[in-house]
């Protein structure tokens, strides 16, 4: 989808795609992910897919983002690392309007409340201006404030001012600054060029200034004054922490929706509506594009209303998470419901909340073989057939599983096949986990080694010892878990035949953190050794079991000697 992506870009910010070719190369355990050189583009290996592994996913969102800053931080780049936002938050953003292109409002909408919440995370550790001119090392820039916050203020941006001006300022901006450095002032003077307004209060409150609104939202009905809504800012007492903020709000009075859009300035507001009769509900923020927290108090048969009469993805995902905080103890209302939703991640979402309940009822089964037979997105294909195992394990043929594993194209329904069989048959899965040995693919590696992890099964060991030597990067750490979760089963003789492997890992891996996971199972495996040795009688076991962990020790000092990167040297330094 490359040239599909070029050409959206130009189109919707008038600009042809300004270099003689682009190039994208793929490097095996690139460290930084990705990154934009002008023309050649680097990307990490996880990008290059197969055929079979695109049907589970694919990483364009990564693809689009390399290729927007081409325009925003290769044609206009940031004339210093505290203007970093002016690079990553459109690169950040661009991955949105591409999703919004090819794949609907919907899943744009995912993709930015995932980031979004990616910033509220980081939030809670650390509270930057998005444009910051004090800093520790420029790597701190590259945060969750750069990337994720600057995404959504953009979207913002956007909303405030409108389609038709919005990409038409991105315009100005990167014909006036063609090829030079660039400030947030840059930006904001390209925009008021276009608008003909003042958006200092804006790019102020967002770009030059930390944190983000607190919302508490309260509903109250009084027979002479109509509707009224209550909303507090909570963020902070300071006069500086309240925010300027647009709400469009939508209030449903039966069939019939009113929107009204306000202009919040104070900490404490009151909107008022002269309304004859009590909404049938509101809705705060209708489009949800504040970057803002919410506690909304509504009353609880609002959310059921919003899920089942909102076409917004956005609200109906509000609905639903919001409904399994109120019921802790079994489904809510709308858990089966969401299972029908057209949006896949609602359905996913349902199909999580089932698996938390302590059973199902029976006509949850049928959905469930909807959704297992027949959904378009393999995820929820594999989430649907290992919940029918689970709940419905008598009304569930060990065959559907076998299939799966046997006939299916996608990864996901195939490793999913293998963990419901497992939960269905035990031996006959691991029967036909050794049939996939083979397979290189990571879900189903992790699906076997799981299976394996948890069975115990003593002839599995070289299965572990080859396939950790076969991978690298994140896979390989990531292996290193099921690894050392294997052998906390496994006899000494196993546990001394691993280190060789495991030590390889800890000298050769070319990220740190793979050698990091080397040490940390090496320690794990002294450990064992140790506690096994506590519990002997007989002085042989006990100077055999001491040979092993002297041996270990020697091979931690030896490697800890050799190893040159100075971050991993200072972790094992304080562990």
């Amino acid at each position: 989808n490359t040239p599909e992506i070029i050409l959206l870009y130009s189109q919707i910010l008038g600009m042809d795609y300004p270099w003689e070719k682009y190039a994208q190369v793929v490097v095996k355990d690139y460290v930084s992910g990705a990154m934009e050189n002008t023309s050649a583009t680097i990307h990490g290996d996880f990008v290059q897919r197969t055929s079979r592994e695109l049907l589970d996913g694919d990483y364009e969102d990564v693809i689009a983002h390399e290729l927007f800053h081409h325009w925003f931080g290769d044609y206009v780049t940031c004339e210093s690392w505290a203007n970093l936002p002016l690079n990553e938050s459109f690169a950040t953003y661009g991955e949105y309007l591409w999703i919004e292109h090819k794949h609907g409002h919907d899943a744009a909408e995912q993709h930015g409340y995932e980031s979004m919440m990616g910033y509220f995370s980081e939030a809670r550790l650390k509270n930057e201006d998005l444009i910051r001119f004090v800093y520790a090392d420029k790597e701190d820039m590259f945060d969750a404030h750069s990337y994720n916050k600057g995404g959504r203020v953009l979207h913002m941006l956007r909303y405030l001012v409108g389609d038709s001006a919005f990409f038409e300022s991105l315009n100005v901006y990167l014909t006036d600054n063609a090829l030079q450095d660039a400030e947030i002032h840059h930006l904001r003077l390209a925009f008021e060029k276009v608008t003909g307004q003042d958006l200092n209060w804006f790019f102020n409150q967002w770009f030059l200034n930390s944190g983000h609104p607190v919302l508490e939202i309260t509903y109250f009905f009084d027979e002479e004054r109509g509707q009224q809504i209550l909303v507090r800012q909570t963020q902070g007492a300071e006069e500086s922490d309240v925010f300027q903020l647009p709400l469009a709000i939508d209030i449903h009075v039966g069939d019939e929706v009113m929107r009204m859009n306000e202009f919040m300035t104070e900490q404490e507001e009151v909107f008022t509506y002269p309304l004859a009769q009590p909404a049938s509900w509101i809705n705060v923020d209708a489009d949800h594009t504040l970057l803002a927290q919410k506690q909304d108090n509504r009353p609880d048969e609002w959310w059921t209303l919003q899920f089942r009469n909102s076409q917004n993805y956005l609200d109906r995902l509000e609905a639903l998470e919001m409904w399994s905080t109120l019921v802790t103890d079994t489904l809510t209302p709308l858990t089966l419901e969401a299972l029908q939703d057209p949006f896949w991640n609602i359905r996913m979402i349902g199909l999580n909340q089932l698996e938390l309940a302590y059973d199902l009822p029976i006509e949850a089964l049928d959905l469930l073989r909807v959704l297992a037979k027949a959904d378009e997105k393999t995820q929820v294909r594999g989430k649907a057939l290992v919940l029918m195992a689970t709940f419905f394990p008598n009304q569930t043929s060990e065959e559907l599983y076998v299939d799966a594993i046997t006939k299916e194209q996608s990864y996901v329904v195939i490793a999913a096949g293998l963990k419901g069989l497992s939960i269905l048959n035990l031996e006959r899965a691991i029967t036909m986990a050794s049939t996939l040995e083979a397979e290189r693919n990571f879900a189903i590696i992790s699906a076997v080694a799981g299976l394996y992890e948890e069975s115990g099964n003593k002839n599995k060991h070289a299965y572990f010892k080859q396939t950790l030597a076969a991978l690298s990067g994140y896979e390989q750490y990531l292996f290193m878990r099921n690894y050392t979760g294997y052998l906390a089963g496994q006899e000494n003789a196993a546990l001394v035949d691993a280190v060789a492997g495991i030590e390889s890992v800890g000298r050769n891996a070319s990220l740190w953190w793979n050698r990091l996971a080397a040490y940390q199972a090496l320690e794990q495996i002294l450990g064992q050794l140790d506690a096994r040795k506590a519990g002997l009688q007989e002085a042989d076991e006990k100077a055999q079991i001491e040979g092993y962990i002297d041996g270990i020790q020697t091979t931690i000092v030896s490697m800890k000697k050799a190893e040159k990167d100075g971050q991993l040297l200072k972790v094992l330094e304080e562990r």
